[in-house]
């Protein structure tokens, strides 16, 4: 905000993802809209991505299943040595 009003010294710039000037007439396009993700946009995070939502859920997916079934053969072993423990 300073860097807007020029209070220190800095020019202000936007920042994808973070930070933009909206003109009143976008503001007025949008409803009147104060929402800023409306606004900034979203920031390229540099890991690479290609954009392919469908290849993330998938991968993401595949893995929670395996660690899901990994859990449960945990909770299987821990429950066989408590009947041990038990006897």
């Amino acid at each position: 905000m300073r860097s807007y009003r020029s209070e220190n010294g800095k020019k202000y710039k936007d920042v994808k993802g973070l930070c933009r000037v909206a003109t009143i007439d976008e503001v007025k396009k949008a409803g009147y809209s104060l929402n800023s993700g409306r606004y900034v946009g979203v920031s390229d995070n540099g890991n690479g991505d290609n954009g392919n939502f469908g290849d993330k859920i998938e991968k993401l997916h595949s893995e929670l299943k395996g660690l899901t079934d990994e859990a449960h053969k945990l909770e299987n072993k821990i429950f066989e040595n408590l009947k041990k423990l038990s006897i």
